[in-house]
């Protein structure tokens, strides 16, 4: 479990993961939605500008880094993870821009 403190510091390590693909990956830009309301990231940080080609058909993709950098922590914490997995992340997104 994640404590309260760990959690505001994923917050900034997302931000700044998302960040650094907005500013090195050309056509990536911030946004948010506000609907639906039932949707996990509903009123969240996302990026945009991505093109998921791995299921066959192209498709737009968005990416909540922040909630990217806690699933990487939890791996951590479950033994589950390396020391290039946020890096690995980065280039995951980074390949899906146009």
């Amino acid at each position: 479990v994640l404590t309260p403190e760990t959690e505001l510091l994923l917050q900034d390590v997302g931000m700044y993961l998302g960040e650094t693909l907005c500013k090195n990956v050309p056509g990536i830009r911030w946004t948010f939605y506000a609907e639906p309301k039932n949707d996990f990231f509903c009123n969240q940080p996302l990026l945009t500008g991505f093109v998921d080609m791995t299921s066959g058909k192209p498709f737009q993709a968005v990416f909540q880094p922040v909630h990217m950098a806690g699933i990487q922590a939890r791996k951590l914490l479950g033994r589950a993870s390396g020391d290039r997995d946020l890096y690995n992340l980065y280039c995951l997104w980074a390949k899906k821009a146009p």
